[in-house]
């Protein structure tokens, strides 16, 4: 009976114990990946170079007039500049992408 026991809780111990290794290895995954998840982000607001733009106004020693149409435009959402060039007889319109493009009616305050 005495063996029959000992037998019963060294097997209750061992389950026990592999609960116990199941539930720290799920901690470990679960650190791991939040680990893994602030790293990144910590080395996206590190190593990422954003780019900010902000257009001004055309003022007199610029040679244009106020009547002239403004060849740069900050589109409305907030990320894309146009700029208009006339190249001979061609009218192009290129777009290009920054983190935050601010119209010219913008201020620096």
């Amino acid at each position: 009976y005495l063996m029959q026991r000992m037998e019963q809780q060294r097997e209750e111990l061992l389950r026990l114990h592999e609960l116990r290794i199941t539930e720290l290895q799920t901690k470990i995954s679960s650190g791991e990946q939040l680990r893994r998840m602030m790293h990144n982000r910590i080395q996206e607001l590190r190593g990422n170079i954003r780019v900010f733009v902000r257009t001004r106004p055309f003022i007199g020693e610029d040679g244009k007039t106020s009547q002239m149409a403004t060849p740069i435009n900050a589109s409305s959402d907030g990320e894309t500049l146009s700029i208009k060039s006339n190249i001979g007889s061609r009218n192009t319109l290129h777009d290009f992408k920054f983190d935050k493009a601010f119209p010219q009616s913008a201020t620096q305050a």
